[in-house]
């Protein structure tokens, strides 16, 4: 059994700290409670992966496999790539059973009711994109949604990971689960790089259209903000293009249009914010014949 060094590394990292400190407290066995925030949601992502990589047979969730326990592995896998001794794999028995219940809550496992060894896992989360771009949803004055704004603060994430993407697209976006389900194909978004990055000014810097139903997932790389990547379990499925310069902040300021919108009144809201029908038809009178990202800009 091989794993990736990558994972090895986070994994090992999290039952070791969970070993040590299960052990100051004076338990014999390690608990989710043991670990640090952070090793817990990087465990409970390696995890999920390892489960998706075994060998299973179709679940009866549609897209879903079922994996029997002994080709689960999981605490076999914890046990080599942390080198766990045989004590040390029987004290992190109930950890397994935490870091399952984690995922379960998420909607990204399912433990068989039947066959109580057996496990349904998730598919990969993927964004699928389609040929043609959907038909634009006109801002109708009578209509008090007019696009979705998805904020992009660099205390929380990476703004450089974004704009050194190669094909200059972002396609998933964590969201609030609250206002996920409203999100429908064809709606226009727009990306906001918020105050506080050094290489780009505050205003919009992508757009584009939601591009499928929201899914359900486990933050990657990139998240400067540790509790925010492990709130982050639902995202946009989306299709928008980064511009070469933004319509800014100061942009908006000016526009009395534009002054009251949320990412002014409301910086850190949780994503994604809206704009109304009059502000979306502002801003698209801004975007104008804006160029896209040129080819050779970089990041």
């Amino acid at each position: 059994m091989t794993a990736d060094i990558s994972l090895a590394t986070g994994v090992a990292a999290a039952l070791k700290g969970g070993l040590a400190a299960a052990k100051a407290a004076g338990d014999k066995s390690v608990r989710a409670t043991h670990l640090a925030p952070e090793q817990l949601h990087a465990l409970v992502g390696s995890t999920l992966d390892h489960l998706r990589s075994r060998p299973g047979k179709p679940s009866p969730t549609e897209g879903w496999t079922l994996v029997t326990a002994r080709d689960a592995g999981v605490t076999a896998w914890w046990a080599e790539v942390a080198g766990l001794t045989d004590a040390e794999r029987r004290r992190v028995g109930p950890l397994r059973r935490d870091v399952f219940d984690a995922l379960a809550e998420q909607d990204l496992i399912a433990v068989d009711t039947e066959r109580s060894t057996s496990v349904h896992v998730s598919p990969v989360a993927t964004a699928t994109t389609r040929e043609a771009e959907p038909e634009p949803h006109p801002a109708d004055p009578a209509d008090p949604f007019g696009a979705w704004v998805l904020t992009l603060s660099p205390y929380v994430y990476d703004a450089n990971r974004v704009f050194a993407a190669p094909d200059r697209k972002v396609r998933l976006w964590s969201v609030d689960d609250e206002r996920a389900a409203s999100m429908e194909y064809g709606q226009p978004v727009y990306l906001w790089v918020a105050d506080g990055d050094p290489f780009r000014e505050a205003g919009v810097w992508g757009v584009g259209w939601i591009a499928g139903p929201c899914i359900r997932g486990i933050a990657g790389e990139g998240w400067l903000d540790v509790e925010a990547a492990i709130r982050a379990n639902v995202f946009a499925v989306l299709e928008v293009t980064l511009l070469d310069t933004p319509v800014s902040r100061e942009a908006f300021l000016e526009d009395p249009r534009l002054v009251d919108a949320d990412v002014l009144r409301d910086p850190i809201a949780p994503n994604p914010g809206v704009l109304d029908a009059a502000q979306a038809a502002a801003l698209a009178e801004h975007l104008g014949s804006r160029p896209l990202q040129s080819e050779t800009w970089v990041a």
